[in-house]
């Protein structure tokens, strides 16, 4: 009898384990990226990728949850530009659970309060990176519909990513030292971490307490236009043919003035 209650109970406790909800929680802070180097922008137009090992901002799109986003962006500044190109570097909470459907990205204006992202400019969906579902760093070809007058912007990536159960998978965007501008921004508009002071847009390390070791986030953006100290000016080449006619040229008029001087 003892024995058929002891098979009872422990069939009652794999059960209970097996049916229990998971008890992973979405976290905001993430680990360091594992990325070295130089990302190449086709056409730069801003960068900041030094010191990009920093942890990560959370800025993710849960299918799962119904779409909800915590959503993390940094700010830049161009000249008047249309955008072809951005790069994001990051690292994943869990890689076996790493798979990004798609990306969206979402460039703001610096009109909202403290100038935090405001008034929404562009936005591209349905965006695959060149590296895969499985590489946290972020490399998107935009088709060019985003044209931008000269100034300061917010740029927002957003991974499409199921967090999942017991393995979370989360997306974070890493930290920077570049010191461009205002600290990067954080929201959780659905409240996926709690209420709290960034249900609405903040400022990242400061209004949200978000633990980045870097104020700012690794990105760059690439497309044809102006940088923000607009296009250097071009000095037209001199070729070996110009170059001899500048010589005779200024030779003639040497010429010319030394026979005045010896005829006056």
């Amino acid at each position: 009898m003892g024995s058929v209650r002891i098979r009872f109970a422990l069939a009652v406790a794999i059960a209970a384990l097996i049916l229990a909800p998971a008890s992973a929680e979405m976290s905001p802070t993430g680990p360091p990226s594992a990325f070295s180097g130089t990302p190449g922008l086709n056409d730069p137009l801003f960068e900041q990728f030094a010191e990009c090992t920093g942890s990560g901002a959370a800025s993710q799109q849960f299918p799962d949850f119904a779409d909800a986003v915590l959503q993390s962006a940094d700010d830049f500044e161009v000249g008047e530009v249309i955008l072809e190109q951005v790069i994001a570097l990051g690292s994943f909470g869990n890689p076996a659970a790493a798979d990004i459907q798609t990306v969206t990205v979402e460039i703001y204006a610096k009109d909202g309060p403290n100038s935090l992202p405001g008034t929404l400019i562009c936005s591209e969906t349905g965006l695959i990176p060149a590296a895969g579902a499985a590489d946290p760093s972020l490399d998107l070809a935009l088709d060019g519909s985003c044209a931008l007058a000269a100034g300061e912007y917010w740029l927002s990536v957003l991974p499409v990513m199921d967090f999942g159960g017991g393995a979370p998978g989360q997306w974070f965007w890493s930290s920077n030292a570049s010191g461009f501008g205002d600290e990067f921004g954080f929201q959780d508009p659905d409240a996926l971490l709690g209420p709290g002071p960034c249900n609405t847009w903040g400022f990242g390390q400061s209004t949200c307490g978000i633990g980045t070791t870097f104020p700012d986030l690794c990105m760059g953006i690439g497309g044809q236009g102006e940088t923000v100290d607009g296009d250097p000016p071009q000095t037209p080449a001199v070729g070996t043919t110009g170059a001899i006619v500048m010589l005779l040229v200024v030779m003639a008029i040497s010429f010319f003035y030394l026979r005045r001087r010896q005829t006056a």
